[in-house]
């Protein structure tokens, strides 16, 4: 029998490198007090499949490639200070229902949302200026690129807005859908 974790990693913590809790199956819950950490290292939970929520305290900015890849996380806040999210940080997490972006969130890696096909709310800080929330849909703040669809929140008729003109790749993957408009 496998005894249940919620490690809570101190702000003391100046790093948590590379793979550091690859397929650790008996971590639940977490909580990244921050403080000190800048970066949460590549592949850092890849794979810890009975990880289902995960708390990041300030003052963390990157999540590198791969962080959360194939886990069980089912929702997360991401706080002000993360800017930058890495190739592949949510890839295969196929429980991911909800997410948050706070207000210094810059950047998206590729696929970092590939395969999460129970994403069905997207919430955004008010203050963030690079991303401009829609109807729980996340776009570019010029409108011009739809950046991430929460796939598993049925829709009868989903339009596109004018000046849209970028899908990401698979952005419509799994979407749960009747009608979809793209404008001209």
């Amino acid at each position: 029998k496998i005894e249940m974790m919620m490690p809570k990693i101190p702000e003391s913590v100046t790093n948590i490198g590379g793979h550091a809790f690859t397929s650790c199956n008996a971590i639940v819950d977490i909580t990244i007090m921050g403080g000190n950490l800048d970066t949460i290292g590549y592949g850092a939970f890849y794979n810890c499949q009975n990880l289902n929520s995960v708390v990041i305290g300030e003052g963390v900015t990157i999540l590198e490639n791969r962080v959360f890849e194939r886990s069980g996380i089912k929702k997360i806040t991401l706080p002000d200070s993360v800017v930058t999210l890495g190739e592949s940080v949510f890839y295969g997490c196929e429980k991911l229902e909800e997410i948050h972006f706070g207000k210094s969130f810059e950047a998206f890696g590729e696929l970092s949302f590939y395969n999460c096909l129970k994403l069905n709310k997207i919430t955004l800080s008010h203050e963030n200026e690079h991303y401009s929330l829609l109807e729980g849909v996340l776009y570019t703040k010029d409108m011009e690129r739809l950046v991430l669809y929460p796939v598993d929140d049925y829709r009868e008729n989903v339009t596109i807005p004018d000046g849209v003109v970028i899908l990401d790749d698979y952005i419509l993957m799994g979407a749960r859908m009747r009608n979809l408009t793209i404008p001209d």
